[in-house]
């Protein structure tokens, strides 16, 4: 039965199994001995985005070159969407200053890895996906500042400088050692699939765990509240995501390809820098949120798509 379910259900659930872990026994999590947990937060996403450096190649940077179209309109659908999508139900659910931050900043990151594996599910254009994947990675130094300033430098301070740095150190900087890395593991591909991808699942589930436990009061006070707002979040970017590539007239594979890009942000790195940047636990609770929902519905939306187009294929 797990072996056969999609990955992206699998995953969810070992997300929502620390989750539940780190609510019912804290401790755990907490701290290791003399180790307090909270400061390995940042190197267990940097572990996690080398992993996923690891899985680009220089020929998938090319990618952006070659759709620029595409990609500048699932970049503007992004950055029109999602942070601005945030901000109106953080306002809307009166949600406390710093856990709305903690929304908007999950809008205002780049997508996140796991869009192309959805897109990949979907049947949707892969190569589409890893250009803007890549691209929006690249240029979030610049976006997620200027988003984080304009939409929630009022209730939380947002320093420019220190939020570009961070997400360089934590993002930019692993993954390009990464992508350097992945000609070294060619010759042993089956082995680094196995055990890279696992090592990242397992680094992930960490980090949601030490984030669940050092904000459990937070979560338990306005969890559901938070889970019905990221629920409404994510659902807004697929349809909002796909309903803006049929708008400018791409292709039905290109439009779910878009729907993936714009509804799947990267909930580890907006964690990283509510903690980095914001030092804000109950900021971090919004990612941590989002980042299970996304899994889940994921899994459901890419299944979804592809009887769509397969049913379009057919006619």
């Amino acid at each position: 039965m797990i072996r056969n379910a999609p990955p992206g259900l699998v995953f969810a659930a070992l997300l929502l199994t620390t989750a539940a872990l780190a609510l019912a026994f804290p401790w755990l999590f907490l701290r290791w001995g003399s180790i307090e947990t909270k400061p390995l937060v940042v190197p267990l996403l940097q572990l996690v985005m080398f992993v996923m450096g690891t899985r680009v190649s220089f020929s998938d940077l090319g990618l952006v070159l070659a759709t620029p179209r595409s990609v500048a309109i699932g970049l503007g659908l992004q950055y029109l969407i999602m942070p601005f999508t945030a901000f109106g139900l953080a306002t809307l659910f009166q949600l406390p200053a710093d856990v709305a931050a903690g929304v908007i900043l999950v809008g205002a990151v780049c997508a996140g890895n796991s869009s192309n594996v959805m897109t990949f599910f979907a049947g949707g254009n892969l190569a589409l996906s890893l250009a803007m994947t890549t691209l929006s990675t690249l240029l979030s130094p610049l976006t997620t500042p200027t988003f984080m300033k304009l939409l929630a430098g009022q209730s939380v301070p947002v320093d420019f400088a220190t939020l570009s740095w961070s997400i360089v150190r934590i993002v930019v900087i692993p993954i390009t050692a990464g992508v350097l890395t992945e000609r070294l593991l060619r010759s042993h591909k089956a082995l680094a699939d196995r055990w890279v991808t696992r090592l990242a699942i397992l680094a992930t589930c960490l980090t949601n765990a030490i984030i669940t436990a050092n904000s459990r009061e937070a979560l338990l006070s306005i969890g559901l509240l938070l889970v019905c707002v990221e629920i409404l979040h994510n659902f807004c970017g697929y349809a909002l995501g796909y309903a803006g590539g049929r708008l400018f007239g791409l292709s039905a594979r290109d439009c779910v390809t878009m729907s993936m890009q714009v509804g799947i942000r990267n909930a580890g790195l907006a964690s990283g820098l509510a903690y980095d940047v914001l030092k804000s636990g109950n900021a971090a609770l919004a990612s941590v949120v989002y980042g299970t929902v996304q899994n889940a519905s994921g899994a459901i939306v890419s299944l979804f798509f592809r009887k769509q187009l397969e049913r379009n294929l057919e006619k």
